[in-house]
This record gives C-alpha cells, sequence and structure tokens, in this order.
C-alpha cells in the first residue's frame, strides 16, 4: 500500500516550539503508515498548525493552548498551568469542536497538539509538590483524572479524530499492532521476605486482631511452602501455547529495607529460578529498588547484578513500589540500556498514564530532545484489581478489565499486565487467566 505522504506546517509563532511538536509529530508518525515529506507540493494532506485564516485545502488546527500552558527557560521547557489543561481537556474529550468550510478544509479548534505534548511526555508531573506516602505523583493530580477520563487512551482518541478529519478518500491504517504482554515483578521469591517477620504477622492475628479466619488464611499465604515454584509452575501452564510476551522482572543486589533481600540471600534460589525462565524462553526484565529512580550508581549496580547472574542482556524495566520520577528516572533508565519501562501507572484505579495504549518514547525536558526508551503504561494490575486498599472494584473486576481490554484493542496497543509472581497461586490465579482469555480471544489467539 502505497504510503501516505504528510505535510505539517507549523505557524510561525509556535517555532520557539518546533521540538516539542516534533515529539507530537514522531508520536502520530509512529502510530499511522504516514510519511512527512518536507514539501507541500509532496503532499497528500497539510495539517496547519496554527493559522490566521485558513485558505487553502487542509486540516487546522488551532494552537491557542500551546504558550498558556507550556513556556521555554535557559533552552528547557517548563509546565505553567494545570488549571488551563484540565479545563481544556473536559471541554475536548466531551466534544470536539469543528468546522467545515466549502474549499476542502477543516477546523479543529481544540488544541489537540499541545495537549498530547503533555499527557504523553507526562511534563506536568516535573516539579511536583503533592506526593503519596512513597514520593509518587498522586492520580489526584492528574489532568486527565481531574478531567474525569482516566481509563481513556486520550492522546490516541485525539490523534484518530486527526487522522479520520484530513481532507482525503483514502484510509490510513494504524501501524502499531494489538498485543499482549504479561509481566511479573518478583518482589519475593519465597511467599514471605523474613520469615520470622511473617511470624509476627501471622501471631499477630490471634493475639491482637483475635480473628481466627484471617490467622489460617495469613499462614497459608506468608508461609506457603512451595514458592517460587508453585507460582511459576501455574503461570507456565496458562501461557502454554500462547502468543503472549512475558517479562519477569528480577530485583538486583540492595540492602534497603523496602527492597528484596533475594539477591544476598537466596542466591542459589534465584540461580535456579532464573534457570527455569530462560528454559521456558520468558524474557527477563530488572526491577529496580526503591533508591534507583533518581541515583544513577544504585540504579547500574543493581541492573549489573541481574545481568550477571542471568548472563543475558536486560533491555525492560518497572521502578519497584512503582517510584518513578519523569526528570530523572528515563535518562538513568536509557544510560543503564534499557529500551522498555513499564513502570508509568496508579495503583488507584486502571488507565493509561501517558494516554496511550501504544507506548511513547521519553522526552527530555531540559534537552527538549526525544529519548529512545519508550515508556509504556501498565493498565492492568493485581494490586488496583483485587486489593481494597486501592481501586476498591467490590465485584467489577471483570468489567473494568474489559474495558481496558477493548481500548488497546480499538487503537492497536498494548495490553501489559503486572501480576506479582508469588501471590498469584493465592487469590488471583482464576480471574486472571480469564482477564487473559477475553485479551486473546479479541485476535483468536487463545
Amino acid at each position: 500500500m502505497k504510503t501516505f505522504k504528510l505535510f505539517f506546517k507549523i505557524h510561525n509563532r509556535n517555532i520557539d516550539f518546533k521540538n516539542e511538536i516534533d515529539y507530537f509529530i514522531a508520536f502520530l508518525k509512529s502510530s499511522y503508515q504516514v510519511e512527512i515529506v518536507n514539501q507541500e507540493d509532496y503532499a497528500d494532506c497539510v495539517i496547519y498548525y496554527g493559522f490566521d485564516s485558513v485558505d487553502e485545502p487542509g486540516l487546522y488546527i488551532n494552537d491557542n493552548l500551546l504558550k498558556r500552558i507550556l513556556y521555554i527557560k535557559n533552552d528547557a521547557v517548563y509546565f505553567r498551568d494545570k488549571k488551563t489543561l484540565v479545563k481544556e481537556l473536559r471541554s475536548s474529550l466531551s466534544l470536539i469542536n469543528f468546522d467545515k468550510s466549502s474549499n476542502s478544509s477543516v477546523v479543529i479548534n481544540d488544541d489537540l497538539v499541545a495537549m498530547s505534548f503533555c499527557i504523553l511526555s507526562r511534563i506536568e508531573e516535573t516539579n511536583i509538590n503533592n506526593i503519596d506516602d512513597y514520593g509518587r505523583h498522586k492520580i489526584e493530580e492528574d489532568s486527565v483524572y481531574q478531567s474525569g477520563y482516566y481509563g481513556k487512551a486520550v492522546v490516541d482518541y485525539f490523534l484518530e479524530v486527526i487522522i479520520l478529519n484530513m481532507t482525503t478518500d483514502r484510509v490510513i491504517p494504524i501501524r502499531s499492532n494489538y498485543s499482549i504482554i504479561a509481566t511479573h515483578d518478583v518482589d519475593r521469591l519465597k511467599s514471605y521476605h523474613f520469615f520470622w517477620k511473617s511470624m509476627r504477622i501471622v501471631i499477630g492475628d490471634i493475639v491482637k486482631r483475635k480473628d481466627f479466619k484471617r490467622f489460617f488464611l495469613r499462614v497459608y499465604e506468608e508461609l506457603f511452602p512451595f514458592e517460587p515454584w508453585g507460582s511459576i509452575y501455574r503461570l507456565n501452564k496458562i501461557y502454554k501455547k500462547k502468543k503472549i510476551k512475558v517479562i519477569f522482572m528480577i530485583m538486583g543486589k540492595s540492602e534497603h529495607p523496602s527492597d528484596s533481600e533475594y539477591y544476598l540471600g537466596e542466591i542459589k534460589l534465584l540461580t535456579r529460578f532464573i534457570i527455569y525462565l530462560k528454559k521456558n524462553k520468558y524474557e527477563i526484565g530488572v526491577h529496580p529498588g526503591v533508591l534507583t529512580y533518581n541515583n544513577t550508581e544504585y540504579y547500574k549496580t543493581q541492573l549489573d547484578s541481574v545481568e550477571k547472574i542471568c548472563k543475558c542482556r536486560i533491555t525492560s524495566a518497572r521502578q519497584h513500589v512503582l517510584k518513578f520520577d519523569i526528570s530523572k528516572t528515563p535518562m538513568i533508565a536509557e544510560e543503564n540500556g534499557i529500551r522498555y519501562d513499564y513502570t508509568l501507572s496508579y495503583p488507584e484505579e486502571p488507565g493509561f498514564r501517558n494516554g496511550t495504549t501504544r507506548g511513547m518514547n521519553a522526552y527530555d525536558f531540559s534537552k527538549r530532545k526525544m529519548l529512545r526508551i519508550k515508556l509504556i503504561s501498565t493498565p492492568i494490575m493485581d494490586l488496583t484489581f483485587h486489593e481494597d486498599k486501592y481501586a476498591q472494584l467490590q465485584g467489577s473486576e471483570f468489567e473494568y478489565a474489559k474495558g481496558i481490554i477493548d481500548e488497546c484493542y480499538k487503537y492497536r496497543g498494548k495490553v501489559v499486565f503486572l501480576y506479582h509472581s508469588g501471590f498469584i497461586i493465592h487469590r488471583w490465579h482464576k480471574i486472571y487467566s480469564k482477564f487473559l482469555e477475553y485479551a486473546l480471544n479479541k485476535e483468536g489467539h487463545g
């Protein structure tokens, strides 16, 4: 099929933001089968970003938001005004404002380019003050959440609006492919971090809480004797003969109390576990500890320790407890050879933290350039769906999962699951299998 040629014309008043606009164009190009040309005469369609009048055929996109929410200082780009962004998001997501002209032109009165840049790049997470107990960006501070549309792939939607309103009779195919990625953070090898700590928790159910039902359940959960093999054998049965990419995120060498100790205390068991993973052709990723999100030395030490024991190159990662700094973590990960980071998500609600099912390259706000590392949202997480501490879905888990999977299928994106390997055997095996089967049956992969 012939490639659709597109010329993206930036108004002179927006040239200072060309790098940020080019970032959006790169996402468009990676999502749809279009070729960006450098002359109008070569183009099948022209997109005018910013305009004074509508004189020629083409698609016109208003630029009224760009300078209201972004500014440049000392060669870096900064975020200016979240309230304005949220107001515009709420308005445009309820109804995109169009004008159609008799000269084969379409005008989109909403600044889809500026909104898309902010959500894709996560610039709104820079210089945050309102953080949770783990030092993380809170979902309550997320612009899409505040607009009332979290759970929808809003940037994929904006892009679809642009593509469908180009003045052409040709159908422009999506370039991305629907796929399923099952990830497992190995926070524990055994069912407990520390045996005596788990014993104290179990005894507390009897002595302090006097909850005998919880006592017997906790004994099973905390002191289950067959981990990690109980979980991995069950998972192996789930994935057998299914077209699913599976990644196990392994923690490296760390003595921090919030990280797992298995690299230091269970090295033989870890070695056998990794041999089993490689034998079954599962990918091995790294699960950097809580101090690595802004520290290159800690990150490198932990990554090197995992690569040493698995004797393989690691290119996938997810930060432990989702501890992430958009201005630092992607740069540290890229410096250490990571190509895909799956951290972006909120435990409180299923959805797409960077607004897309497809994933997008990180952006360096200080150097104003796109990085190679791709940030991929993880919309379906065990703790979100099955722990009352967070979303409290209360019986509607499958309906929520269906909505997320349908969104990924619609935009030919990636359905990313996170289930912690050491917990799945206890409570969540059946519902996780049901989620997977639904995702697989969307394309007949089951």
